[in-house]
């Protein structure tokens, strides 16, 4: 089975989904003794799938991962509710996909996506919400004068975020 982009999936039944991954609801959820809680920043670019592909390929059954989407739309909008639950669905057929790439059998996870204009802001907000034992983000590679000019997040994470962080190219 080969990879694709974000855009590229149908949307599958939840009974597809539910065959193989075990979706976990609410906050507060801890992983198993041993387990790590991974909190995977992602969105609609390439480097966003290559940061949960090889999140993935690190978990095990103990583990919890929890996939974030920040979406800079305003929550009036009338497209806004349904295209959160499109993302959710989407992020959820990603796992899935990975999941049988790698040959896994189950991955305990999560799947949030909220509206907000800053989003540098908003996954500090989660990261202290959660406290995630690793934060997976993927990054552009921006240089530098593109980096100050357009604004990293990626690079912002790294010099605030206190916890370790895998960073995907």
């Amino acid at each position: 089975m080969s990879r694709h982009t974000l855009s590229e999936y149908e949307k599958p039944s939840m009974d597809q989904l539910k065959q193989r991954t075990s979706y976990i609801t609410g906050v507060n959820v801890r992983p198993q003794p041993g387990g790590k809680y991974y909190l995977v920043c992602v969105d609609q670019r390439d480097v966003s799938i290559r940061a949960l592909e090889q999140c993935v390929s690190l978990v095990t059954s103990k583990d919890v991962v929890e996939i974030f989407q920040v979406m800079k739309m305003n929550q009036k909008d009338e497209r806004a509710q349904d295209l959160r639950q499109e993302t959710l669905i989407t992020l959820r057929q990603l796992v899935e996909n990975e999941l049988t790439v790698q040959g896994k059998e189950v991955l305990n996870f999560h799947a949030d996506a909220v509206y907000n204009e800053d989003i540098r802001k908003t996954i500090m907000g989660k990261i202290d919400l959660v406290k995630p034992d690793m934060l997976v983000i993927g990054s552009r590679g921006l240089n530098l004068v593109e980096g100050m000019l357009l604004g990293s997040v990626s690079r912002f994470l790294i010099n605030e975020v206190k916890i370790p962080i895998l960073l995907v190219k």
